[in-house]
């Protein structure tokens, strides 16, 4: 994603010039090393978690935990440890096979996860989604928290 940012700029401008929106695979860190941090600036990224900032509870206690030892966590470090969460949840509830593993996670109904509840539609979906936009700003990282919104 760094070069294709790179050949945006050079080619039709910074992001005065030309706005530029990215999805949730470009809202990482290592963004702003790959495409240059002044690429990067006034860019707006989308990503179905919630500000890292705004977690509490079990979420908040794991990124306090989290940035003790490893510093700044990034947009998507509590959403890691959730799918390990749901991960290790279903199959503790399996009979051990993939399969079965597979059909406990359809079933997973986590109420106090690092992120707050978690369950799945049949589709494999979260049932409760949201999307939160975020803004890459000169000199960064990190991605700075705009604004979220429930979807569904």
């Amino acid at each position: 994603g760094g070069q294709v940012i790179k050949d945006k700029v050079s080619v039709v401008g910074d992001n005065d010039a030309v706005k530029l929106l990215v999805s949730d695979g470009f809202v990482l860190d290592s963004l702003f090393d790959e495409a240059g941090a002044d690429n990067l600036a006034g860019t707006y990224g989308s990503a179905p978690v919630l500000n890292p900032d705004d977690l509490t509870g079990a979420g908040k206690t794991f990124l306090d935990a989290y940035q003790a030892k490893y510093g700044a966590p990034e947009v998507y470090t509590a959403y890691a440890a959730a799918a390990a969460q749901v991960l290790t949840d279903a199959i503790g509830r399996s009979d051990g096979s993939r399969e079965d593993v597979v059909a406990k996670m359809f079933e997973t109904n986590i109420t106090d996860g690092i992120v707050g509840p978690m369950s799945f539609d049949e589709n494999g979906d979260p049932k409760s989604s949201l999307i939160s936009i975020f803004q890459a700003e000169a000199g960064g990282p990190p991605w700075k928290f705009v604004e979220a919104k429930q979807l569904g």
